[in-house]
């Protein structure tokens, strides 16, 4: 009988297996041999590459548990939690209306103002910190052992149909508090965000807001500008994008922002591995002289954000069904 050659779709890595057999039946005993020596840990990671080495001193974070557990709904009727989440970080949050259904991979966000916290600064008891403690746990200097700093954010999303504020879209923020954005407005005093927006309208830009609801937007060297993602269109609806959000001190006053989008895997898992992928959109050093936003009380709105509240998350808005998947929060070592 001749062999037979038949790529697999089975990576370790960077590594690709290759198998010649004589046989269907034998190709698919090796398959599953072969696939049983490489099944990883966490499906997810394995599948999203990397622009930068990990820090492996932080645990990276990711939506494996998305694909297990049945479908399950986060609302203000049930848990704000999602309980297959063994890092305990997931929150859902934001408006009354807001909901979070998770099932088979795919997190789908809706509501007027809708949020996935990634947030390591939870008590052991699940219930809210107290504004003392909170201005304890600032005071102190003490961090979680999941402070993400310097983060490579990759996840990919889908819009459907047409609706959400042009503003809306794939937006995702870093170095934030984990109060910073909710009552009383004390805490609005500590909300230090570096935000990246793929909007609903087309247009792309990096965001930066020290104290809640004042931000400013910034691209390509102009402070109030935005950049066009899709010349003449608005967000492509139900076609899975891609985005890597990348964060990281140069020193300890400038901050590097880097933002790139998968165009071409369409988020199909036999795709996505591979770092061609990835485009480079735009890049930004805050240098602290001219990323300037408004700011309340005394807070500073002219330095960079160099170390913030080691919280990451994603929001949308005026949104019926939203649709994310792979999402991926790692710790990098800076290329500095």
């Amino acid at each position: 009988k001749q062999w037979y050659q038949r790529r697999v779709a089975i990576t370790a890595g960077e590594s690709e297996i290759i198998l010649f057999v004589k046989s269907v039946e034998m190709f698919t005993l090796v398959l599953v041999l072969a696939t049983c020596c490489l099944v990883s840990s966490d499906p997810v990671l394995d599948l999203i590459p990397s622009l930068y080495p990990t820090n492996t001193d932080t645990p990276t974070w990711t939506s494996s548990h998305w694909m297990t557990g049945g479908a399950r709904t986060l609302d203000s009727s049930s848990s704000s939690t999602d309980p297959q989440d063994s890092s305990g970080l997931s929150q859902r949050r934001g408006s009354q209306d807001a909901a979070i259904v998770i099932s088979d991979g795919v997190m789908q966000m809706g509501g007027t103002q809708v949020r996935l916290y990634l947030n390591p600064w939870i008590k052991e008891d699940g219930t809210p910190w107290t504004a003392a403690e909170d201005e304890e746990r600032r005071s102190s200097g003490a961090k979680p052992t999941r402070f993400y700093l310097n983060t490579e954010i990759t996840v990919y999303y889908k819009r459907s149909g047409t609706d959400g504020k042009d503003g809306g879209g794939l937006v995702v923020g870093c170095r934030t508090s984990p109060n910073g954005h909710s009552a009383p407005e004390s805490n609005y005093l500590h909300t230090h965000t570096y935000y990246a927006r793929f909007r609903h309208d087309g247009l792309v830009d990096f965001v930066k807001e020290m104290t809640h609801p004042t931000a400013e937007y910034y691209w390509n060297g102009q402070l109030h500008r935005h950049g066009t993602l899709f010349p003449s269109k608005k967000l492509p609806s139900d076609k899975w994008l891609g985005m890597k959000f990348v964060v990281y001190n140069i020193d300890s006053t400038r901050v590097k922002l880097e933002l790139y989008i998968d165009e071409t895997s369409g988020g199909e898992v036999d795709r996505i591995s591979s770092l061609s992928n990835w485009e480079l959109v735009g890049e930004m050093v805050d240098d602290g002289t001219y990323f300037v936003v408004e700011t309340k009380g005394k807070v500073d709105g002219i330095s960079a954000i160099t170390t913030g509240g080691g919280v990451v998350f994603i929001r949308n808005t005026e949104v019926v069904k939203a649709e994310y998947k792979y999402l991926v929060v790692k710790e990098i070592v800076p290329p500095v």
